[in-house]
Order: C-alpha cells, then structure tokens, then sequence
C-alpha cells in the first residue's frame, strides 16, 4: 500500500508587485502562530539594519506584510520570519531601476535530457533577470502533448525562486505522480511513458522590471517509463586521474540526476578523512559529470561521498525512493561511499 501523507505545506517568502515596482506586498505562507514578518533594507555590512515601518497582518495561515512608504528604486530589501523554536528564514528582493529595461531571456532550462521518465518531478527554469513573482505565473506556463493539447493542471503551485528572482523550481504536482493518491485517480499522470511533450513559457512572462519576455519559449522532450528505483552509487563509474597533476575525474551514472542538487550534495575525501577542494562540472544530460580539484592530486586511495539528499530527475535519493510502500523496512541514512585510487604517474 503507497502511502497517502502529504507533505506538510512549505513555510515560503515572496515579493507580490502592485501598481509600480516601489510598491510591493510581501506574503509568508504557511506561517506559524507566533511568527514576526519584518522587512529591512539590505546594506553591505553584515549588521541587520532596522525593520521598516509596516502594516503586517495575518490572512488565514499567512502574514501580509505592506510597508508604510514606497521602496527606492535600486536597493535591495530584505523579508525575514521569525519562527517560535524555528531557523528564520529571509528572502531578498531587488526593486528595479525604471531606467533600466532589459529584456529577460531564459538562459537554460534543467533537465537537459532529452529522455526523461515519465515520473518526472520538477523543471529548474533560469532567467537572466530576476523575474516578477506572483502565483499567476504557473499561468503562464504549461505543458503540451505530441497534438498541443496543454496538459490539464500539471504544477504544484507554489513558488520556489532563488534568492536573486533568477531561477525558478518547477514542481510537477506529486499528487499527479505517486500512485493512489487521489488526484492521480481523478486526473491522471501528468506524464505519460514513450511520449512527446512541450514546455511552454508564454511570452507574457515578466521580469521584476515589467518587461515582459517578447515571445514564447519551447523545450521539446521525450518520456521514458516511470523510474521508481532508487540511484545507486556504487554502480556508477568513475575515470581517475594521476597524482601530481590537476586533470578532472569523470563520473558517470546509468540514469539522469538533479543538476542542483548535484553540486551541493557529493564531495571528495582523501583516505585520511580531508575534503578535496575543486569544482563540479556537469555534462549535458546530467548523467556524468567531472570533478577537478583546486590543487594537484596526492596519490592514494581517495573516496566519492553522496549524502541522503541527492535525487534523480523522479526524485529517488541513494536512501529512500520518492514513492515508498509503507511496509518496506526504513532505508539506511548513511552517506553512500564510492571509492578510487589516484596512482602515481608513470
């Protein structure tokens, strides 16, 4: 039997725009009883400046927060809520400058794969501008079949922008996704196996400025079956490097992974326990990616670590699979290992 909880809604920030963009509301969602939303005006020292004059109410389970005067054009302001026995949580926002009016563009759109499973959970959309947020934004994006049909109701429609407004998280609805659950019942997959799709953002798109993007933008993509397997490491292959030397290792997996999460949740260690400094560089398709370090390889045995947080592109972690029977046995949370060897040159 899959299970039917829900996940507990996410405590969010954003910047509503009103009639110009020195007017703006901000709204924290799903605030607890007991928070304080407050709004400060971003300086370049670490100190937290004032909070500014503002009407702050509470509309069901969010705070509205209106300020008692206009922001500048310019600055950076930044929202922050106070949890009662909780992390606060702060979001930045940018009010731009009437004078500068560039035209947004979307530079990529994650995954790049043109086969994706047909569970596939969410899109990351980037922007070169920070964008204007407001929920009627999952208006203005949809998802096409091979006929051009819009696919009825795909998002989870609740906003996840990066802190700068350019980059967008786009959660197919996981109601649509996990068996059992009754909004697949009534409606369906979003996704159907071996198809063709289209991700559409409508022209009408705007960035925080107002302007808007000017035409639409299409990725096209291909389905595969569902993938309810969770990714695991030691099957992947890695291509070592010589000692002394700065050359990149290549890994590489059998299925697509989430670009993001990628970068943040595996690393290097030497035999002796010591992070590697270097980068990550992700291949096209996300199913490789290499990783060179910031100075030369020692030679001995070296380890890749993956945490219980890295998902593929269905949400599966190395530790539990995004859609888990409640009879199975709790998975293992333990960071996975994968170890090489760096051998000297010859």
């Amino acid at each position: 039997m899959t299970s039917l909880l829900a996940a507990a809604a996410a405590v969010t920030i954003q910047f509503v725009p009103l009639e110009k963009p020195e007017r703006v509301n901000v709204i924290a969602s799903n605030a607890p009883p007991g928070s304080v939303l407050t709004l400060h005006l971003a300086g370049r020292k670490k100190e937290i400046a004032p909070p500014m004059f503002a009407k702050v109410v509470r509309s069901g389970d969010d705070l509205v927060l209106t300020p008692s005067f206009d922001l500048v054009a310019g600055n950076d302001y930044d929202a922050r809520l106070r949890r009662p026995g909780a992390s606060t949580i702060q979001k930045r926002h940018h009010v731009p400058n009437p004078k500068i009016r560039r035209v947004p563009k979307i530079l990529t759109i994650y995954p790049r794969a043109e086969l994706v499973p047909a569970n596939l959970l969410k899109f990351y959309l980037y922007f070169s501008e920070p964008m204007r947020e407001g929920r009627e934004i999952f208006d203005l994006i949809r998802l096409e079949d091979a006929t051009g049909k819009a696919v009825h109701s795909p998002w989870r429609r609740q906003e996840l922008w990066s802190d700068d407004a350019r980059r967008l998280t786009l959660w197919i609805h996981p109601g649509r996704i996990k068996r059992g659950v009754n909004l697949r019942e009534a409606f369906g997959p979003v996704l159907h196996p071996n198809a063709h799709y289209t991700l559409v953002i409508d022209s009408k798109m705007r960035s925080a400025a107002g302007v808007s993007l000017g035409s639409d933008h299409r990725l096209g993509f291909r389905t595969g079956p569902e993938d309810r397997e969770r990714p695991k490491p030691k099957k992947w292959s890695i291509e070592t490097a010589k000692a002394n030397t700065r050359h990149p290792i290549r890994i590489s997996a059998p299925d697509s992974l989430d670009h993001a999460l990628l970068r943040r949740h595996q690393w290097i260690e030497t035999a002796g326990g010591q992070r590697v400094a270097g980068t990550f560089r992700i291949e096209k398709g996300e199913h490789a990616w290499w990783f060179q370090p910031r100075t030369p390889w020692k030679a001995g045995s070296h380890s890749l670590h993956v945490d219980q947080w890295l998902e593929d592109l269905a949400g599966n972690t190395p530790t539990r699979k995004f859609e888990r029977d409640v009879n199975d046995p709790e998975p293992s949370q333990d960071v996975t290992k994968v170890g090489f060897v760096i051998r000297q040159r010859d």
